[in-house]
């Protein structure tokens, strides 16, 4: 028979549990968490992780936020020098406009001094980052003449059958507004722009030659024995491009007679200066729904308007303004009329800069079979902001692309210098002059920019400290309660180890009494033997 002390083992168990409260409670007061026990709710440590997750985000969007108002700032006190100097210019050019000044004049000496802080502001950096942009001014519009250029192609090179003719021009900035004039007649055309060697504007297929800003020929006849050459037609010899004027076809009978030495058939036309299409740049052909079409012929058609806008980060856009006489024209009537086309393999084609972009060099292209008219070629620059991520939700704060003229190029050493000078600094026609581009334009910017980012660094510090309190609620220890617990649970241990103490003694009481007791006859197991 064994004996089992209920009171002792009860007591025991209470002992054990108080323990572990008080080593808990002990563990909680010291860390100050409540996370470092081993019973803590799971869902409480994933919940925690989480908001640490969110306080480390927002910090780090904090310190960007941060820089950028010191950048803004810095950026804001040029300005408001370069503004300054340039109020002094304006006065200096209206007093040399009215009575000129020699060029060893104060008055000019100064100048030069003015001009000469305005550089050394351009060329401010903060942390090593430009604080200007070397490329932004608040210039006028960019006429680019296209006139006596390869884009001035009004008569085709009788010995080619499909030319690409362009023009390159350093514009002076990463994107802007571009406006040309088209006019191609019916037998079309495909028309396409270029920031470096990026397509972003094609009206037919899409470009593959590896230069964008050389002129490509795709055919043309060889002098070679046994070719024909129709009545007026071309022939390439060594580079030189020559009219048959025999008046009937001629076929090439050998190299003996060369067209440079029998005047009496050959007409000496121009220089094959484009460069031969050996890698395939161009397209085979040119077909009426793969080009861009206007009505009648180049010559006698209206032209269409072709609105170009573009920029680094940006969306590329488009507008096309129909002349009156194409207006009637298959081609642009229906439900798909071809200055609404823009999908993949179709009509219109654009694609977007990257968003790091710094190119400036603008390209044109026509690609004809006959003889494509480009016009009235005109470039605005723009100057897109620059995004910087505030928050994990997509949103953003503009860094504004500035920057400053250096008048460089400018003096007031005469009345008409100094008249060049005081319309670049006031402004003319549709021009904006800098001392209003400054004023109305960039400093009006960047103080909304700075009170955008004071929004939202005093946004980020409410969210904060929100996630902070959240945080403390699942994490950290309540001192007083954990202390409270930690006393009742020690009160708990020493009542039951005085409980455990007595009760060990009824061990010693019962012992005896079991073991030892009188035996009677009754009882004893003899008797019944």
């Amino acid at each position: 028979m064994q004996l089992t002390n209920l009171a002792f083992m009860s007591s025991r168990n209470d002992y054990l549990d108080a323990q572990r409260s008080v080593s808990n409670s002990t563990s909680r007061l010291s860390s100050s968490s409540k996370l470092g026990v081993s019973n803590i709710d799971s869902a409480a440590i994933s919940q925690s992780a989480k908001i640490r997750s969110t306080i480390l985000t927002e910090k780090s969007y904090t310190q960007n936020l941060h820089s950028t108002r010191s950048y803004l700032k810095f950026q804001e006190d040029g300005y408001m020098k370069v503004f300054q100097i340039y109020q002094r210019m304006e006065e200096l050019s209206s007093e040399s406009l009215l009575h000129p000044k020699d060029f060893n004049n104060p008055i000019n000496k100064e100048f030069d001094e003015l001009k000469k802080q305005l550089l050394e502001i351009k060329k401010s950096k903060m942390n090593g980052i430009s604080i200007f942009d070397p490329v932004a001014t608040c210039g006028d519009i960019s006429d680019i003449d296209v006139k006596d250029s390869a884009l001035d192609y009004t008569s085709p090179d009788l010995a080619v059958s499909q030319t690409i003719r362009g023009k390159s021009q350093d514009v002076g900035a990463y994107g802007g507004t571009l406006s040309f004039k088209v006019n191609s007649g019916n037998t079309g055309e495909i028309y396409r722009v270029f920031m470096g060697d990026k397509e972003i504007f094609s009206t037919g297929p899409s470009f593959t030659g590896t230069d964008p800003t050389k002129e490509v020929i795709n055919s043309y006849t060889e002098w070679s024995a046994g070719t024909v050459i129709k009545r007026n037609n071309g022939v390439v010899f060594n580079d030189q491009i020559y009219q048959n004027i025999s008046g009937g076809n001629f076929t090439i009978n050998g190299s003996s007679i060369t067209p440079n030495l029998d005047p009496s058939n050959w007409l000496d036309t121009n220089t094959k200066t484009s460069n031969i299409d050996t890698d395939g740049s161009l397209q085979s052909t040119i077909t009426n729904p793969n080009s861009w079409q206007t009505s009648g012929t180049a010559s006698n058609g209206d032209p269409d308007t072709i609105k170009l806008i573009f920029g680094p980060g940006v969306e590329t856009s488009y507008e096309i303004t129909i002349g009156n006489s194409n207006l009637a024209q298959t081609f642009n009537t229906g439900p798909s009329p071809q200055s609404k086309l823009h999908s993949d393999g179709g009509k219109i084609r654009i694609a977007d800069l990257g968003e790091n972009s710094s190119e400036t060099k603008l390209s044109l292209h026509v690609e004809t079979k006959s003889i494509g008219v480009i016009s009235d070629v005109k470039f605005v620059p723009i100057f897109f902001d620059k995004q910087l991520a505030i928050d994990s939700v997509g949103n953003q704060v503009a860094l504004k692309a500035v920057g400053i003229e250096d008048f460089e190029s400018f003096s007031i050493d005469s009345s008409s210098n100094a008249k060049k000078t005081s319309d670049k600094l006031l402004g003319v026609g549709s021009m904006m002059g800098e001392i209003e581009c400054i004023g109305a334009n960039w400093l009006p910017k960047i103080a909304s920019a700075i009170n955008r980012i004071d929004s939202e660094l005093s946004a980020k510090q409410s969210s904060s400290l929100s996630h902070k309190i959240a945080l403390g609620r699942i994490v950290d220890s309540d001192v007083a309660l954990e202390t409270t617990n930690q006393a009742k649970q020690m009160l708990k241990m020493d009542m039951a180890a005085f409980v455990m103490s007595n009760t060990t003694r009824i061990n010693d009481i019962l012992t005896p009494l079991t073991t030892q007791h009188h035996r009677s006859s009754v009882m004893d197991g003899a008797a019944f033997l």
